[in-house]
């Protein structure tokens, strides 16, 4: 799967977008819930 350098840096990248994503879906959960 981790077939290089850059490809890891890619995927670790990949891997903060989705948790920004999931971050920012939480918040706007609480603020309409709120």
């Amino acid at each position: 799967m981790f077939s290089g350098r850059s490809s890891n840096c890619f995927c670790t990248l990949e891997f903060t977008e989705l948790l920004l994503d999931l971050l920012f879906e939480f918040f706007t959960r609480t603020l309409t819930l709120t």
